[in-house]
């Protein structure tokens, strides 16, 4: 069989380097990866450092030369998706594109997921804080959704055409094909950026050694942080710190949850900057409970981790994430379920589940074999 030409098209993020060493593991020197960033004169790039990367500005120029480059590939993998990649989908090499599902892309961008997404105490804090542009944009407002809505279902007729989607877990999945935003008959090829070697390095046996909290994995409303907060201030969090990872999303929503953490609580460490990932494993060690109050499907890094480390990650019941993990019978906990009995840590025995369920599920072998036995299949049906 020839060698495999495997190309990536990604934003500037740090999931980029996972998924080249588990591609490059599949396929040794059949990966070419571009960076797609925006049409800046100044723009630095924030989190890719690998320099095998190609970098292409998001213009009208670099779409012709992107689409040369998808000519002479075999398979095209689009990490994420967005307006820019859109616009390399044509109807002659279709066939070649897997489409690596993120999430933000789909529930932040589509329609169908508007507020859905959201708590009440967070619900509450966007409606006051949109409140005043929406009455200053009034006359507007409508004409500029409807132009919006147009482009949205523009981009999302495209993504219908891909019929190759990659990510995790199926509920997410199934969900997509539900409400209509992914081919009704795309197959799902199981993805994940985060193989427990790739997370923990030569640091697998590493577990749980102290009793803080770690809330949230950004500085995003789907967070909803809010909720949180007004469900732990009933409970005795002595001796515990509460961790807020908030290095990505937005400053200012990030700055106001900081201080209502610590108008609530006595200790309170924010995250405002990036670490890399083996400082910021250590902290996870010290955080006997994780709490993602998503919705949506987010933080799934960090809860992969707290799980093999051995924290007791509490998550919210409508979250496809945790559908999932009760699924393949990961030790996890509702929301519902938090209060004072429940702060205490696992037993050695339930994270010896959780580690031995995730070693079957999210190993680098089991990872990487279903990236070969994908893309054999899908340039054998070109």
């Amino acid at each position: 069989m020839s060698k495999i030409k495997i190309l990536h098209i990604t934003n500037d993020d740090k999931f980029i380097d996972a998924a080249y060493y588990l591609y490059e593991k599949a396929f040794p020197n059949s990966n070419k990866v571009i960076v797609t960033i925006p049409d800046e004169i100044n723009y630095i790039l924030k989190y890719i450092k690998n320099d095998k990367y190609l970098i292409s500005k998001k213009n009208k120029e670099s779409i012709a030369k992107i689409k040369n480059e998808i000519e002479e590939h075999d398979i095209v993998v689009f990490h994420s998706y967005d307006d820019f990649k859109a616009e390399l989908i044509e109807k002659r090499n279709i066939k070649k594109f897997i489409y690596v599902v993120w999430g933000y892309e789909i529930y932040t961008n589509n329609f169908k997921f508007l507020y859905n997404n959201f708590e009440k105490e967070t619900l509450n804090y966007i409606e006051k804080n949109n409140s005043y542009i929406k009455k200053k944009l009034k006359p507007y407002y409508y004409i500029v959704k409807s132009f919006f809505q147009i482009l949205n279902d523009n981009k999302f007729k495209k993504l219908k055409k891909i019929k190759y989607v990659a990510i995790l877990h199926k509920e997410d999945f199934d969900l997509f094909r539900k409400k209509n935003i992914i081919n009704k008959n795309a197959k799902h090829c199981i993805f994940t950026y985060y193989p427990i070697e790739f997370i923990f390095k030569q640091n697998k046996d590493n577990k749980i050694s102290g009793n803080n909290i770690l809330i949230g994995n950004s500085a995003t409303p789907t967070n909803n942080h809010l909720d949180i907060f007004k469900k732990l201030k009933d409970l005795d969090l002595t001796g515990k710190q509460i961790i807020l990872p908030l290095s990505y999303g937005n400053k200012e929503y990030g700055k106001y949850i900081s201080k209502q953490a610590n108008t609530i609580f006595n200790d309170v460490r924010p995250l405002f900057d990036f670490m890399p990932l083996n400082e910021y494993n250590k902290l996870l060690q010290s955080c006997n409970i994780l709490i993602m109050n998503h919705i949506r499907q987010q933080g799934v890094g960090n809860i992969l981790a707290g799980l093999w480390l051995g924290s007791k990650v509490f998550l919210n019941k409508k979250n496809t994430f945790y559908k999932y993990l009760k699924r393949i019978g990961c030790i996890v906990f509702s929301l519902d379920e938090l209060d004072n009995n429940n702060l205490n840590s696992l037993t050695e025995e339930q994270i010896k589940i959780n580690r031995t369920i995730l070693s079957n599920e999210i190993g680098e072998k089991r990872i990487i074999n279903e990236i070969i036995n994908d893309l054999n299949q899908i340039k054998n049906n070109q």
